[in-house]
């Protein structure tokens, strides 16, 4: 991904951090999904504040460290998991 990046928009800092800022993000809004479906939500605007202003998940993403890309499968999982249990039913 970072050398389809840097073929695409060139060899600055901020191509090279393009897609890790964009695993962080997505994995931020997965992660707000999922607290909304599994908590109340105070407990889930809380959950996220927390997560969107930690040192790890914040910074990761601009020091090119895989852990962006750790955080977005890690919450994806969770949001298939919290749509599967409302309806478990369905295999998918």
């Amino acid at each position: 991904a970072e050398k389809f990046a840097i073929e695409l928009l060139g060899t600055s800092g901020y191509a090279v951090r393009t897609f890790p800022l964009l695993l962080g993000l997505a994995g931020l809004l997965l992660f707000w999904d999922f607290a909304r479906r599994a908590v109340p939500p105070t407990a889930a605007v809380l959950a996220v504040g927390l997560m969107a202003v930690s040192a790890w998940p914040a910074s990761m993403p601009a020091d090119l460290k895989p852990y962006s890309g750790d955080l977005f499968w890690a919450a994806l999982l969770l949001w298939l998991a919290a749509r599967w249990h409302r309806r478990p039913e369905r295999l998918w």
